[in-house]
């Protein structure tokens, strides 16, 4: 079962989408292209400690990566938009850290598959 720890599940993104690669590589392209600018701005709405911001933008993250089951990012995503539902700024810091390396995670371990 993909838990916290699965960068990126790619078997499981393969059956939903019928096993066609090509699909899946457009939908991973545009994921990985919408989300660089998606954690800048979580950066800065964290720097800047706006709650709704963060909340919005940890919301979409999440989605985007339940949506090409990037699980890990998703569940960091999850957790930020919890800490900024909730008021809990002090963690958030750390998490906006977690998921821009988790984000690294991902991209390095799909770049060959990328390109071949």
């Amino acid at each position: 079962m993909p838990g916290m720890g699965t960068v990126f599940d790619r078997e499981e993104m393969a059956r939903r989408l019928g096993n066609d690669d090509g699909m899946l590589r457009e939908i991973v392209s545009v994921y990985l292209q919408d989300t660089v600018p998606q954690i800048a701005q979580l950066k800065s709405a964290n720097r800047e400690q706006h709650m709704e911001p963060l909340l919005r933008i940890s919301h979409t993250i999440k989605g985007s990566s339940a949506n090409v089951a990037a699980r890990e990012i998703e569940h960091i995503a999850a957790r930020i938009e919890h800490a900024a539902r909730t008021g809990e700024i002090d963690g958030i810091s750390v998490l906006v850290v977690e998921l821009e390396d988790a984000f690294t995670r991902f991209h390095q371990e799909i770049a060959g598959w990328l390109q071949a």
